[in-house]
């Protein structure tokens, strides 16, 4: 009995390790889907500055407010199967066990005022995993009320971003609402299950839709021009010199035949 008691109180005596803490779900996300979603938002906020507008900090799409990106820029590609984590210098086979770990070790690392997982959306922007993920749904039941809202959502966040940057704001807003909002709604996302291409979101440049690369072709289109013309000047003056070293031979020549002949 006295063993017993003495046998319990050793155990209640020895201390385990407390459990690491699980992550807290709440600063997670699906990090493909945000990588998918943060190049689209940059290349949006790339339109409009293309466009001559700068979003404001306070914009949804601002990557100050996305959550994950500390821990993106922190990583590093050595090779095709080697990752390296730039905050403690640990390896790994691949992006995914990476992730992992930056999710177990590092969450302290996270920007606390960044509370936007970008990868929530990508119904929005319409990432590539989410577009082969519905139309692998092919003719599934469409919540249009939800869309509305979405829509109205989308809207709002553009609204706030770029439209109150006067006309050129305006104009972009126009753009970007009509790029993304407009087609949250059942007829579009029944047209996206069915294939239909994504429009080109193309550079509104200061001249108007395309001026950007409008510029940019000028531009390109003088330098090629320049290099050809440099290319035929190098040609011409190595042929002229050629020539006229020929010439410069051909005259030696013939004074060392008329010396010899004279001698």
């Amino acid at each position: 009995m006295s063993s017993e008691a003495g046998s319990g109180a050793a155990r209640e005596a020895y201390v385990y390790p407390p459990p690491r803490p699980e992550p807290d779900a709440s600063l997670l996300c699906n990090r493909g889907a945000a990588r998918e979603a943060r190049g689209l938002a940059r290349a949006a906020l790339d339109f409009a500055r293309c466009g001559g507008v700068v979003a404001a900090p306070s914009c949804a799409l601002h990557p100050d407010h996305d959550k994950l990106l500390p821990h993106e820029e922190q990583k590093k590609m050595l090779n095709r199967h080697q990752w390296r984590c730039g905050i403690c210098g640990k390896t790994f086979r691949s992006e995914r066990y990476l992730d992992a770990h930056l999710d177990r070790r590092h969450l302290d690392t996270l920007a606390p005022n960044a509370t936007l997982c970008v990868g929530d959306l990508c119904d929005v922007l319409r990432c590539p995993g989410w577009l082969r993920a519905q139309r692998a749904e092919h003719h599934g039941a469409c919540n249009a009320r939800a869309l509305d809202a979405r829509r109205h959502w989308c809207q709002h966040v553009m609204h706030d971003c770029f439209a109150d940057q006067g006309a050129a704001g305006h104009a972009v807003f126009e753009k970007l609402d009509a790029h993304f909002c407009e087609p949250l709604s059942c007829a579009w996302r029944e047209r996206l299950r069915d294939g239909a291409e994504i429009p080109a979101l193309r550079c509104a440049g200061a001249g108007g839709a395309g001026g950007g690369h409008a510029g940019y072709y000028v531009g390109a289109g003088a330098l090629c021009a320049a290099l050809v013309l440099l290319y035929v000047g190098i040609a011409c003056w190595y042929g002229e010199t050629k020539w006229l070293g020929g010439d410069l031979r051909r005259s030696r020549h013939r004074r060392s035949f008329f010396k010899t002949k004279s001698y």
